[in-house]
């Protein structure tokens, strides 16, 4: 309901500011978009990129905020080179896009910020798909009116939500068989939100039951179109589930490279898993609504892709479902390494895929 009534406010209300800064786009018909498809070989490429935090360099000469026109340059070299090394068909960034929390930010800079991502991506016109953030929607630059921004681009293939229900930008994306004859894969876009009571300083939020219930009719409706079999899918989200806990391995706090994690226990990453466990995951520990055990009762999510913890890049598994995390993709923000994370389907056992993080620089930690 919460993303209804803010997008009808903002068609209503924000015509004459949307042209003044750039918005003939607001009536704009696009053109049809080629649907997401395996390739001939049987392969589809995924570019994972998160946590940016990006700013228009512009800003730092009018309001006084710590960041550097090289940090910008570098995150934006860092989208091209991250492309480059992978080759991907689409490109899915998961939260904190903007780095809203900024004091000053207008709506004017958050609309040239996103401007500055979509036209990167939109040099080698890849499809583009985002989830949002806790900080995304932060000083009043509404989750809603950036998602309009990021509609600008002809190949962006977001929606504000496909039904209405909690949150903005949960969509399902449907990759084709190569030959084009049925849906082979699907992707899951949720925005786990970001506090409780939309209160910064409050616990995380986390994905409402308003949307696992379109998530599970959706569900069930591909499972139908499909034989009665479920379409293996990915799911994409900014924050990940308080079961990745659960996927640790509890231990002493003197075992080395224990982990004092946000459940209060010390943990290291099991024997079968892979990539780094450098800082406490921070999923939603007050409310939650269930969205593994939907994941598990549908059968269909092979694999949910996070962000949030910017120095974490592990690959853990819980009951079937590996938990994804990928480093921060941005240099204005905490971290030492930065990049992103490849991940290929193939079409022939769409189960299983390979990943791997693509780190593109090591750099001492930046202190923001």
């Amino acid at each position: 309901m919460k993303s209804k009534i803010l997008s009808n406010i903002l068609k209503m209300l924000t015509f004459p500011f949307l042209c003044a800064v750039g918005g003939p786009f607001l009536y704009t018909k696009k053109k049809e978009q080629a649907p997401l498809k395996f390739n001939k070989d049987g392969k589809f490429r995924i570019l994972h990129l998160t946590d940016v935090h990006l700013v228009h360099e512009l800003m730092e000469e009018e309001q006084p905020i710590e960041i550097t026109k090289q940090q910008v340059a570098d995150t934006l070299n860092l989208f091209e080179e991250c492309i480059k090394r992978t080759k991907p068909d689409l490109v899915v960034f998961t939260g904190d896009n903007v780095s809203s929390n900024y004091e000053l930010i207008t709506y004017d800079y958050a609309a040239k910020t996103i401007r500055r991502i979509y036209n990167t991506i939109g040099k080698y016109n890849l499809p583009l798909a985002i989830t949002f953030g806790n900080h995304d929607g932060e000083r009043n630059t509404h989750k809603e009116f950036q998602m309009r921004i990021f509609m600008e681009y002809e190949n962006f293939r977001g929606v504000y939500n496909e039904e209405e229900m909690y949150g903005c930008g949960n969509y399902s994306l449907p990759i084709l068989s190569s030959d084009g004859k049925k849906t082979a894969f699907n992707l899951w876009m949720f925005d786990s939100n970001d506090y409780l009571d939309g209160i910064k300083g409050m616990p995380y939020d986390c994905v409402h039951k308003s949307q696992l219930d379109w998530y599970k009719r959706k569900s069930d409706k591909l499972k139908a179109e499909n034989g009665g079999k479920p379409v293996y899918s990915f799911a994409f989200q900014h924050i990940c589930v308080p079961e990745v806990h659960d996927a640790f391995l509890e231990v002493d706090e003197k075992t080395p490279g224990a982990m004092k994690c946000d459940d209060g226990k010390y943990h290291i990453l099991p024997e079968n898993a892979t990539g780094e466990l450098n800082e406490s995951p921070s999923p939603p520990m007050v409310r939650y609504d269930g969205e593994f055990d939907a994941f598990k009762s549908q059968g269909d999510v092979v694999a949910l892709f996070c962000g949030h913890d910017h120095v974490n890049d592990f690959i853990v598994e819980k009951d079937g479902i590996k938990l994804c995390q990928t480093i921060c993709g941005g240099f204005m923000t905490y971290g030492w390494r930065r990049g992103g994370r490849l991940i290929e389907i193939d079409e022939n056992n769409p189960k299983e895929f390979f990943t791997e993080t693509i780190c593109i620089e090591e750099r001492e930690e930046v202190d923001i």
